[in-house]
């Protein structure tokens, strides 16, 4: 709860928001529902609705007047992304996660091992 309650100060202070809910609920995906399923014997489907009803839940909380923006990017990872997609010369991210880029350049033949 500390972490989750930390990420919302942080987020806020940070970025300059006063989206609290938006920082209340991508905290709660990064504190507690990223993990759900997680070494609890819970099969994929049964973790994927809990996960489910706890979004839920929780976009219950944020005011209706706040809803419309708050929630990009929660309840669908993918719905909407375009709209808060940012990419140019000199930051990247999804609003309003979005960082600098630096001055190195990326390689074109990185290998990764798995």
């Amino acid at each position: 709860i500390l972490g989750w309650a930390n990420f919302i100060i942080d987020f806020c202070h940070k970025t300059q928001s006063s989206d609290v809910w938006m920082a209340f609920l991508h905290g709660a995906a990064l504190m507690h529902l990223d993990g759900l399923g997680l070494g609890t014997g819970l099969s994929s489907d049964d973790a994927d609705k809990t996960r489910r009803a706890a979004k839920e839940f929780l976009v219950d909380q944020v005011p209706p007047e706040k809803k419309d923006i708050s929630i990009i990017g929660f309840v669908d990872e993918v719905c909407d992304i375009g709209k808060a997609y940012v990419s140019t010369d000199s930051s990247f991210g999804v609003k309003p996660f979005v960082i600098q880029t630096g001055s190195e350049i990326i390689p074109n033949n990185l290998k990764f091992n798995m």
